[in-house]
């Protein structure tokens, strides 16, 4: 099982898969305003706390509908590549 892990692994990084699913992670985080949201978290804890030094930021999850699609990207992907074993 362990070897079938790396094996996807590898081929969704060799094939370029893994880095589409990044860039596509990250636009739908921007479009939702995630990031943006988070960044001004960060600051006003930073601010709260006068330094960062005692900061421990809790990060928001990541919506529903973000997750669900990069999730169905992945489980695309390997569906493809189990039925070319």
């Amino acid at each position: 099982m362990e070897s079938l892990k790396q094996n996807m692994e590898q081929k969704l990084s060799s094939s370029g898969t893994r880095d589409k699913l990044k860039v596509l992670l990250q636009q739908r985080l921007m479009e939702t305003g995630w990031i943006d949201n988070l960044k001004a978290h960060c600051r006003d804890e930073i601010k709260r706390k006068n330094g960062v030094t005692n900061v421990n930021i809790e990060i928001a999850s990541i919506p529903e509908n973000v997750k669900g699609e990069v999730l169905l990207e992945i489980k695309q992907f390997l569906q493809r590549e189990l039925e070319n074993l």
